[in-house]
């Protein structure tokens, strides 16, 4: 399905730049001091929160050249992210949960159709879920051929940022055409208030 470039111009073209070295989980967005002043956090919350998701600062983020590129199988990657979400929910309450999924899905764009819940919201047909299907396994199999190098052989910090930086964007290219305009329009409206992240943090 072709989608008119307007809507997914103006939805997706800042996730395009956003960094896949990044935790960009909904676990990970509420370690962000940015998100949890947006959602308003009480300091208990966020210290329930450090406490009960202990996770070293550059795993976090990523974002600078010095910062370790972490690798892992996207299989147990997302069997954790799920584990680590079921968590983040029960710290945060309902108006904050609300908030916390539109910036998720900001911060995904695209992304986020491999959620079933996203899917059902946008109400993807048979054939788009099988076309989501598809450029996950492909993504999927571009990160494992990547991991299986790394465990072979020490590789450059800077190849591996850009490998991941181009499998990235080949997986949004491949769901960008999944949707229908109307269903672009709805996902941008999911989304919610729009949010400008400080990535410089």
């Amino acid at each position: 399905m072709v989608v008119s470039s307007l809507p997914l111009f103006a939805l997706f073209v800042p996730f395009l730049t956003t960094p896949p070295l990044t935790d960009d989980s909904v676990a990970g967005l509420l370690h962000r001091s940015d998100v949890q002043a947006e959602l308003k956090m009480t300091k208990s919350q966020v210290e329930k929160w450090e406490a009960i998701d202990r996770i070293r600062a550059p795993k976090r983020g990523g974002t600078f050249e010095q910062d370790p590129v972490v690798l892992t199988d996207p299989a147990e990657q997302e069997k954790k992210d799920a584990e680590r979400e079921k968590k983040a929910w029960s710290v945060i309450g309902p108006d904050q949960s609300v908030r916390l999924r539109e910036l998720f899905l900001q911060r995904q764009g695209v992304r986020a159709l491999s959620r079933d819940d996203v899917q059902w919201t946008l109400e993807l047909t048979d054939p788009q879920k099988g076309d989501v299907r598809r450029a996950k396994t492909k993504r999927d199999m571009a990160l494992r051929t990547l991991l299986d190098q790394s465990k072979r052989a020490k590789l450059d910090p800077k190849r591996v940022r850009d490998v991941l930086d181009a499998v990235d964007k080949q997986f949004i290219d491949d769901l960008n055409v999944v949707l229908t305009s109307e269903q672009a329009d709805k996902l941008a409206q999911a989304g919610g208030r729009p949010f400008i992240f400080n990535d410089r943090r």
